[in-house]
């Protein structure tokens, strides 16, 4: 069974064409995807597992280098195969961003793509959870 069905993953967003944020809503069996982490998947198990929220806590924090260093502890973090890595990389170069976050990006020859990743992940993983504390 793949690890949406077993941790009743929810829809949070398309990021991307056929790139999916979700949300586990359990744990599944082999503890690959625990209940409240977010993870980024094309189609039944994510690519990309998002353990901890602290990086994305620093989104609408002005200060430069707690952001960064909390960019590159996200970066550190996630680790995906050069082939998905790319086919995801040509899924978000679609995407139009929020104008707003602009301000965030991090222009950095090495870091500029990640960057404006995590900061749009920050972005969506904050509203979602903004909208959700609000419902609770």
């Amino acid at each position: 069974m793949c690890l949406q069905c077993e941790t009743d993953a929810i829809h949070i967003a398309e990021i991307a064409p056929n790139l999916y944020l979700m949300q586990a809503q359990k744990d599944d069996p082999d503890c690959l995807w625990c209940a409240g982490e977010y993870g980024i998947v094309r189609s039944n198990d994510p690519d990309i597992i998002i353990h901890s929220l602290k990086w994305f806590n620093m989104i609408d924090d002005t200060n430069h280098d707690e952001y960064w260093k909390s960019f590159l502890e996200f970066h550190d973090e996630i680790s995906v195969s050069p082939n998905i890595g790319y086919e995801i990389y040509s899924k978000l170069l679609q995407v139009k961003y929020p104008y707003k976050l602009r301000k965030y990006w991090i222009n950095n020859y090495i870091s500029g793509f990640s960057g404006r990743f995590y900061t749009y992940l920050a972005y969506l993983v904050n509203q979602y959870e903004n909208q959700h504390s609000k419902i609770s």
